[in-house]
């Protein structure tokens, strides 16, 4: 329904408006909104993007794939971050590579998203990893593993993204076991 405009469904004169044409209509928007997880939202039927991450209400909560227990939401349009990793939602769903805007750690590598795009610290260098891969340099050492710290001093100073980050020709993991 283009925005603000108001029609009708059956010859009974039902009327639907989708005030912010966000792809919802208002009468869904005007009451909670059951989700698929159990959780319940709401949304703003005069604010398109509720939750002001880019994406709209109606992409976020795909009215069309509405389950038994609600719809089948992609994000939460009241939560910008959805996840609470340090990406939006949209950064999540729109700029690649593509995460998971409800698990804090798409690949379960123990970084969360954010730290894996957004990068970390390592000798002045600022270094990101895959948040797809567990192991983005297919050493044998996770992300994890070579992002570790302990007592603020990096554990085995290595790149999640070279294999041999010191170039000595034995790969990240087999210099641990050593």
């Amino acid at each position: 329904v283009p925005s603000g405009q108001t029609i009708s469904l059956t010859g009974t004169g039902e009327n639907v408006t989708d005030s912010d044409g966000d792809g919802i209509v208002d009468s869904i928007e005007s009451q909670p909104i059951p989700l698929s997880n159990g959780e319940v939202t709401n949304t703003d039927p005069h604010d398109a993007d509720t939750d002001g991450d880019g994406l709209s209400d109606g992409v976020e909560l795909r009215l069309s794939r509405k389950e038994e227990a609600g719809y089948n939401a992609i994000s939460d349009p009241n939560q910008s971050d959805t996840d609470n990793d340090g990406l939006n939602d949209y950064e999540e769903l729109r700029v690649g590579p593509k995460t998971d805007p409800w698990d804090r750690d798409t690949d379960n590598d123990q970084l969360t998203d954010g730290v894996e795009v957004n990068g970390a610290e390592l000798n002045g260098e600022t270094v990101t990893s895959n948040p797809l891969v567990s192991d983005t340099d297919s050493d044998g050492l996770s992300d994890f593993e070579e992002f570790a710290v302990r007592n603020r001093q990096r554990v085995w100073n290595s790149n999640p993204r070279r294999y041999d980050s010191d170039g000595d020709l034995l790969s990240d993991r087999e210099e641990v076991e050593v």
